[in-house]
């Protein structure tokens, strides 16, 4: 539970979903639907580091005749970047960083073990997800929630997987919000009221 001063945003309690593009985002009151918003990590789940969101942008200067400093600035580009280590190996995850590949579970067999395997060929297509990440703290109070929706992203990273003795394994993601023709890049919500 937050405590005092709740603008001071401290946590390790969040989760991020991966959903087909176009689906409807949950209320901020409302327990994410795991059959349309399936986990893909969770605080306990993500690299100690934690999770950055990166708002990236191109800042133009115009200069004109007569002044030594810029006389106008403008914005030609903008990026939006969720970027975490997912240290849950399973298979599943594994699949949806890979470009969402499909797992084939296979069934043990007379000397055979069962097995999980995927393709490591990522294809030419590029696999887009609507991307939900909810922290279970906001500003505004105690046992707020607050999240971003993204209406469309792609997993950008190169991910390395290093097994060492000492270290724990993990993806790196990189999921980067392609801009969205009525939603722009999505929405960050904060709640800052009980439900009405």
């Amino acid at each position: 539970m937050a405590t005092e001063p709740y603008t001071i945003v401290v946590t390790g309690k969040f989760s991020v979903h991966l959903a087909a593009v176009g689906a409807a985002f949950p209320e901020l009151n409302a327990t994410p639907d795991a059959t349309v918003w399936p986990k893909l990590c969770d605080g306990g789940r993500i690299d100690e580091d934690g999770l950055t969101i990166e708002h990236g942008q191109t800042i133009d200067e115009h200069m004109v005749s007569g002044l030594i400093g810029p006389a106008k600035i403008s914005r030609s580009g903008q990026t939006l970047a969720i970027n975490f280590t997912c240290v849950d190996l399973t298979m599943e995850q594994y699949a949806k960083v890979l470009n969402g590949q499909t797992v084939t579970d296979t069934a043990k067999e007379s000397g055979k073990v069962g097995h999980r395997s995927i393709a490591l060929a990522l294809g030419e297509d590029v696999k887009l997800y609507a991307m939900l990440v909810r922290f279970e703290t906001s500003p505004y109070g105690a046992g707020y929630k607050m999240q971003y929706e993204i209406p469309q992203a792609y997993q950008g990273s190169s991910p390395s997987v290093v097994f060492s003795k000492s270290e724990k394994a993990g993806l790196e993601c990189s999921f980067m919000a392609l801009e969205h023709a009525t939603s722009g890049f999505g929405t960050l919500r904060m709640q800052d009221d009980e439900e009405g």
